[in-house]
């Protein structure tokens, strides 16, 4: 029989193991591709070209201070958008991941999803990249504006 203990312990390891693999950002990305309408791209082919230098300027400083750096969503279908906008995590239908036409080499979005590749429960360390993350974006030339958003 197995002692209480030894129960809490693997109840404690396995939803430890757990959090650790749902809230990585691909894996979440996969399981919202699974499970949501329309389609998301990551491609930066998709970003309108002066956002596109800003974002990958930005990317590359983060890279180079050490950060798993992660594009989750840089162009968004009008499907998904409204998907987003129903559930509370978008406030606009007309986002700034919508620009440009809707098929590929016309898809001009000027917002992407920048995570920190690591999963979420490791809050001390994302609350940091997230400052890093605003301030490098800002002194690239992104827009004072730019926002961090949690999906609630």
């Amino acid at each position: 029989m197995v002692r209480p203990m030894k129960l809490t312990i693997l109840f404690v390891v396995g939803t430890f193991f757990f959090l650790n693999v749902i809230t990585f950002p691909p894996v979440m990305g996969l399981l919202g591709e699974l499970t949501s309408p329309g389609f998301e791209s990551t491609e930066l082919d998709d970003l309108d070209p002066s956002f596109r230098k800003r974002l990958t300027n930005t990317v590359t400083r983060l890279k180079a201070e050490g950060y798993p750096v992660w594009v989750g969503s840089t162009w968004r279908s009008k499907e998904r958008q409204v998907f987003y906008k129903t559930k509370g995590w978008s406030q606009t239908l007309n986002s700034m991941h919508r620009g440009g036409g809707e098929e590929p080499g016309k898809r001009r979005a000027k917002a992407a999803d920048i995570r920190l590749n690591i999963p979420l429960i490791y809050l001390p360390i994302h609350a940091a990249f997230y400052h890093r993350l605003q301030k490098t974006a800002l002194e690239e030339g992104s827009p004072p504006t730019t926002r961090i958003a949690c999906r609630k």
